[in-house]
This record gives structure tokens, C-alpha cells and sequence, in this order.
């Protein structure tokens, strides 16, 4: 393991059946989260005899990422766009969700066009406002997309709903791409900031308020996506802690499941934040719509070489899985089946 980054890692094997069922019902006092997907330990993993990529994928808020890079509330030198690069690089994913970039040409900065195609938010761009203790002024902050060139973009989605109406909010971003599970859609998300209780329901706070309306407006795509049954990933920066199992957006997040056997996984539940003051992780991936695969989910937190607040890269680390098929050895009594001559 490369000392660049830590990792923190969790294997999932999921086993899917097709299956129908009833959608849960929320009851944010006594209804258990506990997913369908056992947990498989890390040193289990090589019991299976074939593991094949699908699909990796990261969540990266870069942290008012600027071009030209000394720009912004985040200047930064070129010495640190270099580790920026470095960083990136060793992420060795094949899709990247990036908050807080101010253009495509930020994006390529570390992501080099010969490598990535960088798909960009189209929401408008915003007032600038003065730097809280610079006096600086702002740039953009949008999501974006970074895919590997060799996979295929097919449908891009600019969602505008996520914006609410106010300038300083962000679209949802969302693509389609062809993998070894069908077509898959990818969302970006970077939610309402502020909104920190476990209920945003119980809160009269303007953020809170947003968040709810915006949680709905998710819970609709999700719904979408589970009656179409096909795969799906949401990642990005939901400035929310679904990690929380009493959390309503978790909660209701589960509750959209279509079939017990096909939960869908909040798959960065188990891990912890990297930021050394917040330890509660705001940086998510979901996973859905896996029906009839059986797949392995290994979640990751990619550490700075150095983590002193004032000295990382980003105010978040990337966070990726990588999803893989898992095909699990016969039995003794199936090979028997199949190959006696009995």
C-alpha cells in the first residue's frame, strides 16, 4: 500500500436475487437498518475465485478549486497543485464527483484532457462574494464530473431542481454509463450546508428547511430509479451525516427500497471522516438497483500524506468504492452434479 494514502476499507459481498416486495415504512424510533448485504471481512475476500471490475468511483470536494489556481478563496501554488495532481492520480478510479470547482478548466487542471473528459454543472454562475478573512473574492462553486476517456458518456442530466430557486445552491449533476451491470446512473450531489441535526424535520432553521426540500427532490429520484431497476450510484458532498442509522435521510433513503433481498446501500456508512475536527463524515456514496448481481463494494477514505488541518489539500478527502462482480466457487456437491457421469 502506497504510504501517499491511507485507506480504510470494508469489503461487502452482495448476493441479490430478483425478488419483489413492499417499500418499508419510516418509523424513526424502532425500525432497524440493518442492510440485507452480509459483510464479508477483508482477508475473506480472497475466497472468491473470480473478483471483476465493474465500476470505481470517488467523491472529492477540492475545496474552492480555481483557474487560474491562485485565484479564490483557496489560492493556492504550484507546488501544491502538483500534490493535487498527485493525489488525483492515485485515486485510480474511473469516475471522479468533484464540489466546489469553479470551471472545466479548474477540472483539468488535475485531471489532464488527454486522460478525462470533464462534464460540468450548467447552473448559472453566482455573485461573488469577499472571502471570510482574506478579503478576497470568490469563485464558482459547482459540481462536475471526471470520467476516464475510455468509458462512454451517454446521457447527461442538469439538475436544476437540487438549486431550489437560489443562486448559491447547486445543481444535481448526473450521467449514464454503460458497465458490466447495464447502464448505470451516476448523480452528483452537494447538498444545503448546515443542517447538522439527525431529523431536519424537527429544525426551523433556513438550512434545514432547504435540505428538507432538497431531500425530497432526492428521494423522488431515487424512487424513479428503484422502479426502473436499473443500477445506480448518488455520491458527492451531502453536508448531512447519513451515517447515523437514527438519521431521517437515512432512513428514508432505505426506506426506498423496492425488495429486502436489494437494499440500497449507503456503502460509506461504515467509515469515518478524515477531517481531524469532524469526524463524522459528510462525503456519501449510495448504491442501488444491484437486482440479481452478486458484486463486491469496497469503500475507501483516501488520506493526505499530511493531515494537520492547516495543511491538507482539501478541507475533505476523496472518498471512493469500487464495485466489482463476485463470482463465488461451486460446491462440492454442484461440481458432482455437473461432472459425474453417474
Amino acid at each position: 500500500m502506497s504510504r501517499f494514502y491511507k485507506t480504510i476499507t470494508v469489503a461487502i459481498a452482495v448476493s441479490l436475487l430478483a425478488a419483489c416486495g413492499s417499500s418499508p415504512q419510516i418509523d424513526l424510533v424502532n425500525t432497524s437498518v440493518q442492510s440485507n448485504f452480509p459483510v464479508v471481512a477483508k482477508e475473506q475476500v480472497k475466497d472468491l475465485s473470480i473478483n471483476d471490475h465493474v465500476l470505481s468511483v470517488a467523491t472529492w470536494n477540492v475545496e474552492h478549486l480555481a483557474y487560474p489556481i491562485d485565484q479564490g478563496c483557496k489560492p493556492r501554488n504550484e507546488d501544491e497543485l502538483q500534490e493535487m495532481r498527485a493525489y488525483a492520480q492515485k485515486l485510480d478510479v474511473d469516475i471522479v464527483a468533484l464540489q466546489e470547482v469553479a470551471s472545466k478548466e479548474a477540472v483539468h487542471l488535475l485531471f489532464p484532457k488527454a486522460e478525462w473528459q470533464v462534464i460540468m454543472s450548467a447552473r448559472p454562475d453566482s455573485e461573488a462574494y469577499e472571502c471570510r478573512g482574506s478579503g478576497y473574492k470568490s469563485t464558482q462553486q459547482k459540481t462536475a464530473i471526471a470520467v476516464k476517456k475510455a468509458l462512454q458518456v451517454g446521457a447527461v442530466e442538469q439538475n436544476q431542481a437540487f438549486m431550489l430557486k437560489h443562486p448559491g445552491l447547486r445543481f444535481g449533476l448526473g450521467i449514464s454509463i454503460q458497465t458490466a451491470l447495464g447502464m448505470t446512473n451516476i448523480l452528483n450531489l452537494h447538498l444545503k450546508s448546515g443542517c447538522f441535526v439527525d431529523d431536519y424535520l424537527k429544525s426551523d432553521s433556513r438550512a434545514c428547511q432547504d435540505l428538507s426540500e432538497q431531500a425530497a427532490i432526492l428521494y423522488d429520484w431515487i424512487e424513479k430509479r428503484e422502479n426502473s431497476s436499473a443500477p445506480y450510484v448518488i455520491l458527492g458532498d451531502f453536508n448531512h451525516r447519513i451515517s447515523a442509522p437514527y438519521n431521517r435521510m437515512t432512513r428514508s433513503i432505505r426506506a426506498k427500497s423496492k425488495s429486502a433481498t436489494s437494499p440500497i446501500q449507503i456503502v460509506t456508512q461504515p467509515l469515518i471522516g478524515c477531517h481531524p475536527s469532524y469526524p463524522a463524515p459528510i462525503d456519501h456514496i449510495i448504491v442501488g438497483g444491484l437486482t440479481a448481481t452478486s458484486v463486491t463494494l469496497s469503500p475507501l477514505v483516501h488520506y493526505y500524506d499530511d493531515m494537520q488541518e492547516d495543511a491538507m489539500l482539501s478541507d475533505h478527502c476523496a472518498t471512493s468504492v469500487n464495485i466489482a462482480q463476485a463470482h463465488y466457487p461451486l460446491s462440492t456437491s454442484v461440481k458432482w452434479q455437473v461432472s459425474s457421469k453417474e
